[in-house]
């Protein structure tokens, strides 16, 4: 047993007590992993992702409470450069491999009520729905990902997936979904959604035949967030969630995300659950 305490009943005196010990058990608080993956670059790529660096900045300030349990880490898979290291993070470049590499070792470690929450800030492609790394030809699948997250994980431990990428839609296909008038419904369980799954809630910036967009600063406009990131930290400022369904996503994002002149929306986030618990998914991501 990790954490353990003896007690000696009426024995107010431990030293000296007279009576045989009582072995209690002490469950050990949940251990939080953050894996932030986040691309300024691909390789051939026309544009870069202006929000890379800000992201990077934003993470660190919306998990520094949660990076002062020495238990906690945060993973950061990035080719960028212009960040100020932080106490519990590891910086990792962002190979296909590497990525695999650190998500594998994360979800098989993860213990009954541990807690993972996995984060992209990069391209995704329309063609072929897929996240791009720094070179264009590694890429990152819903099903590849989807096998990494639940290979030999388990059951009882929570994971959390962010895709702040164009064109990702329902990215890890997920049997649970809200539907735009924020009801959590089941669909037809897919391919591999199967048996022993852990908690998987998973949220997209956009659906697949959209394009995922920056927040810009009102008083710089070259500083720019991912539009997803910049709204979650929102939500939960001072630890306290906000929000608790995808219309409340769509309503904050839509003064920057939406058409003024056509009134459509031009983002619309997705949000998809291997288990039913509408009131999990914006308990904490941070």
């Amino acid at each position: 047993l990790p954490y353990v305490r003896y007690a000696a009943a009426n024995h107010p005196n431990v030293a000296n007590y007279s009576v045989p010990p009582t072995v209690v058990y002490v469950e050990p608080p949940p251990c939080v992993t953050h894996i932030l993956v986040c691309i300024k670059s691909t390789f051939g790529a026309e544009n870069y992702n202006r929000a890379a660096d800000s992201d990077i900045q934003l993470w660190f300030q919306a998990t520094r409470q949660t990076l002062g349990n020495p238990r906690n880490r945060l993973y950061l898979v990035t080719d960028c450069t212009n960040f100020v290291l932080q106490d519990a993070v590891t910086v990792i470049y962002p190979t296909r491999s590497n990525v695999e590499r650190i998500i594998r070792n994360v979800a098989t470690t993860l213990r009954d009520r541990d807690e993972c929450t996995l984060w992209f800030s990069c391209t995704g492609q329309n063609h072929v729905q897929a996240l791009r790394l720094v070179n264009p030809l590694d890429t990152i699948t819903g099903p590849q990902l989807y096998s990494w997250l639940t290979e030999n994980t388990n059951p009882n431990a929570l994971i959390r997936v962010g895709l702040d990428s164009c064109h990702t839609g329902r990215f890890l296909g997920l049997p649970w979904y809200f539907t735009p008038q924020g009801q959590l419904v089941a669909e037809v369980q897919p391919p591999g959604i199967i048996g022993w799954i852990p908690r998987i809630i998973c949220i997209s910036a956009c659906r697949s035949d959209q394009f995922a967009h920056h927040v810009e600063s009102i008083n710089d406009p070259e500083k720019q967030w991912g539009g997803l990131l910049w709204f979650l930290v929102w939500a939960h400022l001072d630890g306290v969630p906000r929000i608790d369904c995808v219309r409340d996503t769509e309503a904050i994002l839509s003064p920057r995300l939406s058409d003024p002149v056509n009134g459509v929306w031009v983002q619309n986030p997705q949000v998809s659950m291997s288990f039913h618990d509408p009131n999990a998914l914006f308990r904490s991501w941070f």
